[in-house]
């Protein structure tokens, strides 16, 4: 009976010291995504307007396109960027092509151009956004 709650003990014990190792690795990955997630938001141009709660960020080395997901309505994420655009100084380039759940906007400014791409994701109250800017 000593020897087999010995056992349970160790078991126990070693039970414990590798939940602990996981939960360290997991913290020092978590470390490491943050990072990676701070170099990302690093490399977006300061006129390049990202909403407030974006998951997902992807952004390219040379910061010129962008893509991340957020939780939120379609049509505030349309207005979003119809009106923070124009706030960073971005002028309207053509109509927006509107179809029933993306929208297609084109911005430009002297040095360059930006086309924005905004998608609600089906079956989700998520909305894609892609940002692709180009020097003129």
């Amino acid at each position: 009976m000593r020897k087999s709650l010995f056992l349970f003990f160790i078991l126990l014990l070693l039970y414990g010291v590798s939940a602990c190792q996981k939960n360290s690795d997991s913290t020092a990955g978590d470390a490491s995504a943050t990072a990676t997630a701070q170099e990302m938001v690093s490399r977006i141009p300061e006129d390049i307007p990202v909403m407030e709660g974006s998951f997902n960020l992807r952004v390219s080395s040379s910061g010129n396109d962008i893509s991340y997901r957020v939780k939120a309505v379609f049509e505030k994420v349309i207005k979003f960027y119809q009106e923070q655009t124009i706030t960073m100084g971005w002028e309207q380039l053509g109509g927006e092509q509107i179809m029933s759940d993306s929208i297609t906007m084109q911005r430009t400014k002297p040095d360059r151009n930006m086309s924005i791409l905004i998608a609600a994701v089906q079956g989700s109250d998520e909305v894609l956004v892609q940002v692709m800017i180009a020097s003129r």
